[in-house]
């Protein structure tokens, strides 16, 4: 045999070698798959249906809080405005009629005039203003004591059908003006000026991307911008649409010009109370809270960026809650309306007693479906000795996420009497062909702020892959067979003696063998993370200590 035939024949076996080798990884493969201190509550006002240190049963759905030398607390069931000092002791009560003159009104929004306009029909300026839900604006002066204190009406667009919600004294480059949310007929941020006729700035308080069915709630004017949060009406009434992950909140100057929208969705739930918390409230102090009405917690945001930085919770780490007779586990002061803090100490003028501490959270609420109501404080407890704790929270309860995508949420670690400590994650329940991935694997926690992270749950669409698809694994695919017919040729020059294996055959048996792999192994895997929603826990753990924090996720 010449070295030329010799060398043919033994790159020949060589290429043999490989397709032997391709041919019995097709095989195997066709077998297996290729794959700080704390905060408490304090009940100071209620009409009986929670204990409090004062008891009222005209104390119904109790809304917005002014302050001048007294607390002012709206009532919207009752019709009266409330006046009362921060330990709950009550002075008196202001009448607001109904805007068509029979029945009681239903005050809602209501603020402090520091100005000298806003003058009302007995002369003079009024002291206190409210807005209704009957569409009507009233005033209340101290000429009104003598008189059985019922306010006088200032402004009726009740055969307009609005439904006022809230109001607040602008500080517009104009002049004060008066801010009205509309959340009726009309649906827009009204603006009077001091002579309660309707008017206008330099910008319409719009925000040019409100979804369909959204109105003005609420309206706060805070760090010198106007604050204003947007809900979901009902289809047929001029009423709430509660929820979890409705709501937004927008900014404007105080000339009515847009400036960006603060906070989407996520844990707001009928946003109306807000809140800009002063240094010494602990580890929140400096920071945004805003208020829920639809499941009564307190989210807690940067006032710069607005980030999500956690809930106000509790000495156990559970957000703060007020239960009342037959709530669940799970509820708390459901109707929660206004967030307000003091603004005296003992020794200013008004004191603390009257208009209650500086550093205290003081809130309105409408319990049970708004037909009961609390006032109450929260206040921050130094850490004197307490068990050192942590609250845990997510920036929403509820997530969507298309399939082959991902979707990101903030975690947040608030300490509580001290806590500091590296604090760990992990997930559970999630869909199948889906992954958590954490922003790092431990967050550190000091004592004196809260501490986020950033979770990111990713899906899983249909895609190529080295795994067999089942159909080939189950031998019922027709071309599986198709892919080894060229082997038995093989077999059949093997068997000959004097057969030469030429590299010719040689090559076209690799070209076959990779043929193979081609219709046999680079199939379609379906890994699809299924559609449907999933109710995913995800724990946070220092130690012995654990908390959870659930999140119903939705694959589209």
């Amino acid at each position: 045999m010449t070295n030329q035939a010799t060398v043919t024949l033994n790159f020949s076996a060589f290429l043999f070698k490989i397709a032997v080798v391709l041919i019995l990884s097709l095989s195997a493969a066709s077998g297996i798959a290729q794959t700080a201190g704390s905060y408490s509550l304090t009940n100071i006002i209620s009409d009986g249906y929670v204990p409090a240190t004062t008891t009222d049963a005209g104390f119904v759905d109790p809304w917005g809080i002014s302050l001048g030398n007294d607390f002012w607390i709206d009532t919207a069931v009752t019709g009266y405005s409330y006046v009362n000092f921060a330990n709950g002791a009550i002075q008196f009560k202001a009448t607001i009629p109904a805007a068509k003159g029979t029945g009681v009104g239903q005050p809602t929004g209501t603020v402090f005039n520091t100005t000298t306009g806003f003058v009302l029909s007995n002369h003079s300026k009024a002291s206190f203003l409210f807005a209704s839900l009957d569409g009507s604006i009233w005033g209340w002066n101290g000429g009104l004591l003598s008189s059985g204190n019922i306010s006088l009406k200032a402004i009726d667009n009740s055969a307009a059908s609005a439904v006022y919600t809230d109001i607040a004294l602008d500080p517009s480059a104009g002049g004060t003006v008066l801010l009205a949310t509309n959340f009726g007929k009309g649906a827009s941020v009204e603006v009077y000026d001091q002579t309660f006729k309707a008017t206008t700035l330099a910008g319409s308080f719009t925000d040019p991307n409100v979804p369909a069915g959204y109105a003005p709630y609420a309206v706060h004017i805070i760090s010198s911008q106007v604050y204003v949060t947007y809900m979901l009406r009902s289809t047929t009434t001029y009423s709430e649409t509660l929820g979890t992950n409705t709501g937004f909140i927008s900014v404007f100057d105080v000339n009515g010009n847009f400036i960006k929208r603060a906070i989407t969705g996520g844990n707001l739930n009928a946003p109306w109370g807000m809140a800009l918390a002063p240094a010494g409230f602990g580890i929140y102090g400096g920071d945004l809270l805003v208020g829920n009405l639809g499941d009564g917690l307190i989210n807690v945001y940067d006032p710069n960026t607005y980030a999500y930085l956690g809930q106000i919770a509790d000495a156990s780490g559970s957000p703060i809650l007020n239960k009342y007779p037959g709530a669940g586990a799970t509820n708390s002061y459901v109707g929660l309306w206004e967030l307000v803090f003091g603004k005296g100490t003992a020794t200013s003028t008004p004191s603390s007693t009257n208009v209650g501490d500086s550093n205290t959270l003081y809130f309105a609420a409408g319990l049970d479906a708004e037909t009961h109501g609390v006032f109450g404080s929260i206040s921050q407890n130094a850490a004197t000795g307490g068990t050192t704790n942590f609250g845990f929270s997510t920036s929403t309860s509820v997530a969507t996420v298309a399939n082959d995508a991902s979707t990101t949420l903030t975690l947040a670690v608030a300490p509580i009497n001290g806590f500091s400590g590296p604090v760990t994650f992990a997930c559970s329940g999630l869909p199948a062909n889906s992954t958590c991935t954490f922003s790092s694997p431990t967050l550190t926690v000091t004592p004196n702020a809260s501490a986020t992270e950033t979770l990111t749950i990713s899906t899983s669409g249909y895609k190529a892959s080295n795994e067999v698809a089942p159909f080939h694994r189950s031998g019922n695919s027709p071309y599986s067979v198709l892919a080894f017919m060229p082997f038995t040729w093989v077999l059949f020059l093997a068997g000959r003696k004097k057969t030469v294996i030429s590299t010719k055959w040689m090559l076209m048996l690799v070209g076959a063998a990779l043929t193979a792999a081609t219709l046999t192994g680079c199939s379609y895997t379906d890994t699809t993370t299924p559609a449907g929603t999933s109710a995913v826990t995800i724990t946070a753990t220092s130690g012995s200590t654990s908390h959870t924090s659930t999140v119903n996720l939705t694959v589209q």
